[in-house]
This record gives structure tokens, sequence and C-alpha cells, in this order.
């Protein structure tokens, strides 16, 4: 297990940036001057990775990020204004994004098989698009986005892949 974890001072990840794959669990939370995690970006897969409560953090970039085996939680990031996630195609447990105040958008293109999709309490989110997402062991839910107006991807039910609506404070779409 790699711990990062409560460091006032700490702003960057620098040295982590040969990192490529781990069998092991990434927690880096509570860190509240990280500005910048740009040392991950050669990270293809983890088996846990937690980001959360690293509060200036104002975008993260994971452009190698192909599988986590377990789970990919975002919380409390208030500051996360952008979230790159392209090459993200399979997470075995579940993906949790909440708290993510300034996020106006979450796009997984490239998002085929997840157990759970979490997104929550993000006053500003106004879209999520995950278009080539086929398989969802658990579930699907979005709750408390007031200004979510588009939802693009394969929904369980029904012919139709993208939902418009002014507002969605409670979706969940369980899968069996």
């Amino acid at each position: 297990t790699l711990t990062v974890s409560n460091n006032g001072g700490l702003t960057s990840l620098a040295g982590l940036d040969n990192l490529t794959a781990t069998t092991r669990t990434i927690t880096i939370t509570g860190n509240r001057s990280l500005v910048g995690a740009s040392a991950l970006a050669q990270l293809r897969t983890v088996v846990l990775l937690d980001l959360s409560g690293n509060v200036a953090l104002p975008a993260l970039a994971l452009p190698s990020l192909e599988k986590v085996d377990v789970r990919l939680i975002l919380d409390g990031n208030p500051a996360l204004a952008s979230l790159d996630l392209p090459a993200l195609a399979t997470v075995g447990g579940f993906l949790r994004l909440d708290g993510a105040a300034s996020l106006v958008s979450l796009d997984l293109p490239a998002l085929l098989t997840i157990n759970s999709l979490l997104v929550s309490n993000d006053a500003v989110l106004q879209r999520i698009s995950a278009p080539r997402l086929t398989f969802a062991t658990q579930s699907v839910e979005l709750v408390g986005l007031p200004r979510l107006g588009s939802v693009d991807f394969p929904l369980p039910e029904g012919p139709s892949r993208t939902t418009n609506s002014p507002s969605y404070n409670s979706i969940v779409t369980p899968r069996k």
C-alpha cells in the first residue's frame, strides 16, 4: 500500500512519475495544499485508488489509467474542476465521485464495464458521459446533482442512450 495522507505542505506528487502499475492500494487523502497530481500520468492499472479530501486539487488527469481492479474513489475534492480519464475502460468495483463541487462535466469515453457508478453532491455538474458503457453489474446512482441536464450512457431499460432532463435530484438504475 502507498499512502500519502495529511501532509499540509505537500503541493505535488513528484517522485511517483515512473509508477505505471501496482497490485496494491494507492491512497492520497487529506493533503490540503495538493494542487498537482500529474506524477500519476503514467499509471495504467491499480487495485484501488483513493484521491479524497485534497481540497485544493483543481485538476486530475490520469491519461494512461485503463483498469482499476476494485475501487476508484474521488471524494471531497471541492476545487476539482477538471477530471480526465480518457483510457479508463474497466472498474471491477465502483467509481465514486462525491463532493467535487467545481466539476461541470464528467466524461468517461472508454468506460466499458463497471460494478457501480456513484456520482453525488455536485451542485454544478451538468453532464455525465460514458457512451461505451455496456455492463454495470450493480447500479448507476446519480444523487444530489441539481444542474445535471445530460446523461449519455446505455441505460439498463429501454432504447434510449441519452436522457435529458432539467434536473436529476436522484436517479438509481439498478442492474440485475
